[in-house]
């Protein structure tokens, strides 16, 4: 990817009865997020990857969905200061070719 910014958003998927660890009782993630955008593409690209807390098998292309996807899972909504006809359609569909994965 070649742009003169992207912008990166990653945490953890933490689910109402998740496990706890320890004595204070720590949230253990069911999985965690990353969404990506590059803002300045032409046109706009956005890539989400959804990963379960386990090792990992695979390549990073097996983890890749929609923005919408991740939002689904994380109730979040990540680009809505995009005007909604760019973010609409980035956060539906994948470039995987853009992304070179």
């Amino acid at each position: 990817v070649s742009d003169s910014a992207i912008v990166i958003v990653c945490g953890p998927i933490i689910r109402d009865k998740c496990r706890k660890l320890g004595t204070n009782k720590v949230s253990i993630p069911d999985g965690f997020f990353k969404v990506i955008l590059s803002p300045y593409a032409s046109p706009p690209q956005a890539i989400g990857f959804l990963f379960k807390n386990k090792k990992s098998t695979g390549n990073l292309r097996s983890y890749a969905v929609p923005v919408d996807s991740v939002e689904v899972v994380t109730g979040l909504d990540f680009f809505h200061q995009l005007p909604d006809s760019i973010e609409d359609v980035i956060e539906a569909t994948i470039n995987i070719a853009y992304w070179e994965l």
